[in-house]
């Protein structure tokens, strides 16, 4: 059995379902008593602590009644915040802003104590542990501007397994980051999934071969194209974090299968939706996923609409592992666009189909839905070898959604081509598809 395969002893569903003389490996009576327990436990605290939850009316349910209960929208968190935090400021060690693009008024704010990001440390810990080994040299490209950053939290994290973190914040710049990493000579690099890309494509016209032994995702939606390039170009094992900042950057990770996100259960309760009718769905049907904290102190959240299309796997993982799984992030509720009647297009479709050409580095889409004319524009932005508009056009139209659209005469495609100097970087903020009018 091989270290990521060993997961669900080393971290007995996720090492909180236990006590100290009795604990849970499996999913029986007792693990789903322990869970309900959590559920219960949680809900009374947020109740008693924030006065959201109290006015709301959530002393009315328990776990019997668990998916009557309201849904918390990304709306009600942007404007109800201050009301849901459960403890005095004195005990708040950390606020998150979010902001999102194209969103007017409050921007949407986390608050963290101090336990919370313990909790956080130990989430990336018993992951991080799963695929390095002690003295691995670390290098981080993720936020690190601030306190409490996850950079920080992870290099903590790695610290306590003994390996050797080296943060560096998000890249700003593609020359600057390759100078690094040869310097560093990692043998794990955590980053941003675009970023990251763009990095390994860069050092491969710089004519540089690059060996690391891992790679681990994160921030932004992974599609199999960018894992795939990855292992081709690094020779390295390529795994997947799943995180929010809601969630305070846990959530769950890979194993050597490669199929799916381990869970941390005993600290995130995941719930599938219908989107249009707040109904749950059967394990394997995809939807929008719903979270409650189970073990917050700062800001619990119950019930809360991620945005998230996602599914969970209803399979044990051939890892052997116990621990209930997620799919990949398939794409944001908000962020299909409809090309014709019941055709929607997404950006992980995008990805899978133009992340693969070797000299692309990034691309943006604009979506014009002009009654008089129609548009959708992408921008394609590389480094090295000159891109072909026919070479993007040709995978284009391997989307079945794209293809028929422009076949219909109803939409016009327009390709833009545009050099990226190594003094610039993709962008670190989450892709979308941009809609102007």
């Amino acid at each position: 059995m091989t270290k990521t395969q060993s997961i669900a002893s080393d971290i007995r569903l996720n090492n909180c379902l236990s006590n100290n003389d009795n604990p849970i490996l499996e999913r029986d009576e007792r693990f789903y008593a322990h869970l309900d327990a959590l559920r219960e436990k949680q809900l009374h605290y947020a109740v008693q602590r924030s006065t959201y939850y109290a006015a709301s009316g959530y002393h009315q349910f328990s776990t019997v009644n668990w998916q009557d209960m309201p849904l918390i929208s990304q709306e009600v968190l942007r404007n109800q915040h201050l009301q849901m935090v459960c403890t005095s400021s004195s005990n708040i060690d950390r606020i998150v802003t979010l902001m999102s693009s194209g969103t007017t008024g409050d921007p949407k704010r986390v608050y963290f104590t101090r336990s919370d990001q313990s909790d956080t440390i130990q989430y990336f810990k018993v992951g991080m542990d799963s695929f390095t080994a002690p003295g691995d040299k670390v290098v981080i490209w993720l936020p690190n501007s601030r306190p409490g950053s996850i950079s920080e939290l992870l290099s903590e994290a790695l610290k306590l397994g003994g390996k050797q973190p080296k943060c560096y914040g998000v890249m700003n710049h593609l020359s600057s980051a390759y100078k690094q990493l040869i310097e560093e000579k990692p043998d794990v690099i955590v980053g941003i999934p675009i970023q990251t890309l763009a990095l390994a494509k860069y050092a491969e016209v710089m004519g540089t071969p690059i060996r690391v032994k891992s790679v681990l995702l994160s921030t932004d939606a992974i599609s199999d194209t960018v894992v795939k390039t990855l292992e081709k170009l690094w020779h390295c094992k390529v795994y997947r974090y799943f995180g929010m900042t809601e969630m305070g950057y846990g959530g769950g990770i890979e194993c050597e299968v490669h199929n799916g996100y381990h869970l941390y259960e005993s600290d995130f309760y995941i719930e599938i939706i219908n989107p249009e009718t707040g109904q749950v769905v059967p394990d394997g049907t995809w939807g929008e996923m719903v979270i409650t904290t189970l073990r917050r102190h700062g800001m619990p959240l119950i019930r809360y609409c991620t945005g998230d299309v996602t599914r969970i796997i209803p399979e044990k993982c051939s890892c052997g592992s116990n621990l209930k799984r997620i799919d990949r992030i398939h794409h944001r509720v908000k962020d299909p666009i409809e090309l014709l009647p019941n055709q929607l297009l997404t950006r992980s479709e995008l990805d899978d189909h133009l992340l693969a050409l070797p000299s692309l580095l990034d691309y943006s889409v604009q979506y014009i839905p002009n009654e008089k004319e129609k548009r959708l524009i992408i921008t394609i932005y590389y480094f090295g070898d000159t891109i072909h508009q026919e070479n993007v056009l040709e995978r284009l139209h391997q989307i079945k959604q794209v293809y028929d659209a422009v076949r219909s005469g109803q939409w016009t495609l327009e390709i833009i081509l545009e050099e990226m100097l190594p003094s610039s970087c993709p962008s670190p903020m989450k892709r979308t598809i941009r809609t102007s009018k």
